[in-house]
């Protein structure tokens, strides 16, 4: 999870445990974001040279900085509660809004291209 709010940018897993200062090129791509406010749901991944997520990297802490994050859920946005929306609105909501500016439309996260370090995995079906 991704969060911002006034106290500032913030990495979670979904346990609660904190790992904002494990992974700092996501905590610099959400950081960037335009919005004031949201909460994004999401995976940190590391890739390997095929621009493949592959799991075991993630788990070695000498990766951290190498991890970017797959955000796939917008939970709150500028204060907007938006849990009860279906999951297709939310994720529509995501790719409309200027969260989307960072994302892949093909959902394909790759270490090859820096120029997006905050990739979206949203569905065809959900555009």
């Amino acid at each position: 999870m991704a969060s911002r709010d006034g106290a500032g940018v913030r990495l979670f897993t979904r346990n609660g445990n904190d790992f904002t200062a494990r992974f700092p090129l996501a905590v610099a791509a959400v950081t960037a974001l335009p919005a004031h406010s949201f909460l994004i749901a999401g995976e940190a991944i590391v890739t390997n040279d095929d621009g493949l997520a592959v799991f075991e990297l993630i788990r070695r802490a000498r990766n951290g900085g190498k991890a970017v994050l797959c955000a796939f859920d917008l939970i709150e946005l500028e204060g907007a509660d938006l849990r009860r929306a279906p999951i297709e609105h939310r994720k529509r909501k995501l790719a409309r809004s200027s969260l989307a500016s960072f994302s892949s439309k093909r959902g394909r996260c790759s270490r090859k291209k820096h120029d997006c370090i905050l990739r979206t995995l949203i569905s065809e079906s959900c555009r």
